[in-house]
């Protein structure tokens, strides 16, 4: 069954492929993306934040068509290609590579589950590293000491730092595995490998907390803070409510498949499996929901919290309720739901992301070859959402679309940057400052107007 289900799964990744292909620009003329693109251009080298390293990987297809000097357009619909190449390399390394078919089936469930925002907002870590921490937990559960290779042991050193180091929230999607594969050590080919490596990720872990702090993370682990301070009402706040119209709205798979493993465990009589997932799951949900309890979060944001839920219902519903449904041909037909209902989802959802872009295309159309700072107010900020990255943005799509290098910012500080808008003639504005042209490569930053200043639109 679960061989089956991983061959079906190269259609499910194909589609993923042509969906990025067709929204490249949705996808990466979108804030974070396309102000890592611009840096990773400017400076021709990998853009790596807060020691994450492993965002590496999904850089490396834009870094080399800029080595070789390919147009911005094969550019930019290479690095949209890069992200799924990367969840689809993992995907064959857990089936085809490491033959753990059930992990490889968990990271299909993962790219399709609750997908919709976190498709085109794909610059979050923690979606770069799940799938590399999945296959990663392919590994250390399918391996066994005796068949390793001397090389096997730097490779997996390297696999558990990468993952380790790529996000904070990588630690609990390792952790439930570990919790759960301690519940069923028959899972595991070699419990010794298994948990000696998590011991090693674990000291990674502690390593990167302190001794690669920053002010992102740190930022981040102070909302811890909120156990004291809304005790007892935890649940009685804003991000609840978001969560409860998200799983009507979008993540209805995780409630019912979440549904699906309590019954299986109770008419199987796991007891052990149930408290555990119970437990652990609960414990997860309110962490996030504590932790941003004003609820105020972005959607797609929102959906990057909620993504480690997802492998802690997709583990043990691959492991212990889909062999239930065998007789039946439940599981094909379950699966099948999901990643159908997954693909459509995600189509649907680049309504927003294109109407962003038409937001932006129609200040090109307005001032067409002119260097101009907006003030938010002059510009309908229902579309665009938000402006920090609005120039990197404009001028990957007049390159592209309108084939000239185009210099436009909105900013919420309009007032601070009209100084230094207006004190030379050769400045790129961005929303931390000017760069000089000279510092930028010709070959993708040709400015024509190097004579006028910017003009300042309040």
């Amino acid at each position: 069954m679960y061989k089956s289900i991983y061959k079906g799964g190269f259609f499910a990744y194909l589609a993923l492929i042509i969906l990025a292909i067709f929204f490249y620009k949705e996808r990466i003329i979108y804030a974070d993306s396309a102000f890592h693109l611009f840096f990773l251009i400017k400076n021709g080298t990998f853009e790596i934040q807060a020691a994450r390293f492993g965002t590496i990987l999904t850089q490396l297809l834009p870094l080399i068509f800029v080595k070789i000097g390919a147009p911005l357009k094969i550019v930019v619909m290479s690095y949209s290609l890069n992200y799924i190449l990367n969840n689809f390399i993992c995907y064959v390394l857990c089936g085809s590579v490491f033959k753990n078919y059930r992990y490889a089936l968990i990271l299909l469930l993962f790219n399709t589950m609750i997908l919709s925002d976190t498709f085109y907002n794909i610059q979050s870590e923690i979606i770069q590293g799940m799938p590399m921490a999945i296959a990663l937990l392919a590994y250390m559960s399918a391996k066994k000491t005796v068949d390793m290779k001397w090389y096997s042991y730097p490779l997996l050193f390297a696999g558990l730092a990468t993952v380790a180091f790529i996000h904070p929230l990588a630690f609990f999607i390792v952790l439930f595995a570990v919790m759960y594969h301690l519940a069923d050590k028959s899972s595991v080919a070699d419990t010794k490998l298994f948990f000696i490596s998590f011991g090693v990720f674990v000291l990674l872990v502690a390593i990167k907390h302190f001794f690669f702090s920053n002010g992102y993370d740190d930022q981040a682990e102070g909302s811890i803070n909120n156990f004291a301070t809304l005790f007892p009402h935890y649940f009685n706040n804003g991000a609840t409510d978001k969560f409860i119209k998200y799983c009507i709205d979008k993540f209805y798979w995780m409630p019912i498949l979440a549904a699906m493993n309590v019954i299986a465990y109770v008419v199987t009589r796991k007891w052990a499996k149930l408290i555990l997932f119970v437990l652990l799951t609960f414990a997860y949900l309110m962490l996030v929901i504590v932790t941003h309890s004003d609820g105020n979060m972005t959607d797609a944001y929102a959906e990057t919290m909620y993504m480690p839920l997802v492998f802690m219902v997709a583990l043990p519903f691959t492991y212990d309720v889909l062999p239930l449904m065998n007789r039946y041909y439940l599981a094909y037909v379950v699966v099948a739901a999901i990643i159908l209902l997954g693909l459509l989802r995600i189509y649907n959802t680049h309504v927003s992301y294109t109407n962003r872009l038409n937001c932006e295309r129609a200040l090109l159309d307005k001032y067409p070859h002119q260097k101009v700072l907006f003030a938010e107010g002059r510009v309908r900020m229902d579309d665009l959402v938000f402006s920090w990255s609005t120039s990197f943005e404009i001028w990957m799509l007049a390159v592209i679309e309108y084939h000239y290098s185009a210099s436009i910012l909105v900013s919420g500080k309009a007032d601070q940057l009209a100084a230094e808008a207006q004190s030379g003639t050769r400045l790129f504005m961005t929303e931390w400052g000017a760069i000089n042209y000279a510092d930028l490569p010709k070959q993708y930053f040709n400015f024509k107007d190097t004579a006028t200043m910017y003009s300042i639109l309040k």
